[in-house]
């Protein structure tokens, strides 16, 4: 995880996201470094070539300390950035009053919004949810190249809606809060490139 407003970075990890697939932190086997010198670990996020999937990566509940960790990260501006096929993740913002406006992008995926709506209170609202966009050329030898991939983070309620992992048909934002449970989610759609 890497901040403009600071020199330190972190690894993804610190945070108590879900595991990956493999249930550990990294697989040191795989490990390596990205150009600035942060190291690059495995996400839970699982893809394969023309599989479009909706997943929940794992229910969290987060201690006090946890949440503090969070809000401490949100306040300096941490960000983190995918990787598929050695491509780093483009990041999609959107109006959130008019989604038909081109969209913004940004280098690193924000892990959420700290706000303080006045002195004596703060929120803190995670992006629990990705939709990965996976740009596919198809070669004219009958082969297929990731070319590209964007990221637009969501924070969805857990709710009734819920289970649908759609952020355009939700129960509202997540707020973190300790000792409540909720769940991160990806989906993963493919799109022909040309």
């Amino acid at each position: 995880m890497e901040s403009r407003k600071s020199s330190l970075n972190f690894d993804f990890y610190t945070l108590n996201w879900c595991s990956n697939i493999k249930g550990v932190g990294y697989n040191p086997e795989t490990f390596d470094t990205s150009l600035t010198g942060t190291p690059l670990v495995e996400a839970p996020y699982e893809y394969k070539l023309d599989v479009d999937r909706s997943w929940v990566s794992c229910m969290k509940t987060l201690s006090h300390a946890e949440v503090q960790s969070f809000s401490f990260f949100m306040q300096h501006n941490y960000t983190y950035t995918l990787y598929m096929d050695d491509l780093p993740s483009a990041t999609i913002v959107r109006d959130e009053h008019d989604r038909d406006l081109p969209p913004n992008y940004f280098e690193g995926i924000p892990i959420g919004i700290f706000s303080m709506p006045s002195r004596s209170e703060h929120k803190i609202m995670i992006y629990n949810h990705l939709d990965i966009t996976v740009l596919v050329h198809h070669t004219i030898e009958g082969h297929q190249r990731i070319v590209g991939f964007d990221v637009e983070p969501f924070s969805i309620a857990e709710g009734p809606k819920r289970g649908s992992n759609d952020p355009f048909n939700s129960d509202g934002v997540q707020y973190l809060e300790a000792d409540q449970q909720f769940r991160f989610s990806y989906r993963i759609i493919s799109r022909v490139s040309f």
